[in-house]
C-alpha cells in the first residue's frame, strides 16, 4: 500500500488507490495536506517510492530470480520433504516484493478482500471466473477451467458489480500468467465507469481494509 507522513501529527496516512492524487486528508487529525514523499509498504517492508522506481529493473530481476529459486526448492521438497520452511519464507518474500513493485504503478492493483466470482465475455460467449485484483485501469482474472480459451491481445469484457450498480467494462488481454491467470487492460473507461471503479475498489480492496 502507499503511505505518506502527516506533517502535523506525524502519523502515517494511507493514500487512496490513485497515486496521482494531489491532496489528502489525514484520518487522525483531519489535516489537509499535499501528497508528497510517498512510501510503498508491504508486510514488514517500507521503501520510499522514488528509490523503488529508480531501481525498478533490479527489483524485477530479483523477483524473477526468487521465482526461479522457489520452483527449484519445490522440486527438491517433492523428493525429500526438507524444504517446507524455506519455501514458506521465500513465498512470503515474493508476495511482499510483488506488492512493493505494484506500488510503482500509477494506479496500483488492489487484491480483493474475498473471493469474488465474476463474469467475463470472450469471443461472444460468457464465462465465469474470479477477480484476483483490480485498479481503475485493469484487472487480473482467474479464468479457472476456461484458461485454454484465452489468447493474448484478445478483446474481453469484465462484469463488475458493486453495492447498487454493475458495469460490463471492455478491455484487452495483455498478459497470460501461470495457471489460469490473465491480465486485462480496460480500454474504454468513461467518467461514470471510473467513479464506479473507485467505489468498487474502496468497497472490495484488501489493502484499503488493512
Amino acid at each position: 500500500m502507499l503511505k505518506t507522513e502527516c506533517p502535523r501529527c506525524k502519523g502515517w496516512v494511507t493514500l487512496p488507490f490513485q497515486t496521482g492524487a494531489t491532496e489528502i486528508v489525514c484520518a487522525s487529525c483531519s489535516h489537509s495536506m499535499p501528497v508528497k514523499d510517498v512510501h510503498v509498504s508491504a508486510g514488514p517492508f517500507m521503501i520510499y517510492r522514488d528509490v523503488l522506481t529508480g531501481s525498478l529493473i533490479k527489483y524485477k530481476r530479483l523477483l524473477a530470480e526468487a521465482e526461479v529459486e522457489i520452483d527449484g526448492l519445490k522440486k527438491k521438497d517433492a523428493l525429500t520433504g526438507n524444504y517446507g520452511v524455506s519455501i514458506k519464507s521465500l513465498s512470503l518474500f515474493i508476495e511482499n516484493l510483488k506488492e512493493l513493485l505494484d506500488g510503482c504503478r500509477f494506479d496500483p492493483r488492489h487484491p480483493i478482500s474475498e473471493a469474488a466470482e465474476t463474469e467475463y465475455m470472450l469471443d461472444g460467449r460468457s464465462y465465469k471466473g474470479s477477480l484476483v485484483n483490480v485498479s481503475v485501469t485493469g484487472a487480473c482474472l482467474d479464468t479457472k477451467k476456461n484458461s485454454e480459451r484465452t489468447r493474448l491481445w484478445s478483446e474481453i469484457s469484465v462484469r463488475l458489480a458493486g453495492k447498487d450498480r454493475e458495469f460490463l467494462i471492455p478491455g484487452k488481454i495483455m498478459w497470460i500468467g501461470k495457471s489460469s491467470l490473465i491480465g486485462v487492460k480496460f480500454t474504454d473507461v468513461d467518467d461514470d465507469t471510473r467513479e464506479f471503479l473507485k467505489s468498487f475498489i474502496i468497497e472490495k480492496s484488501l489493502l484499503l481494509g488493512k
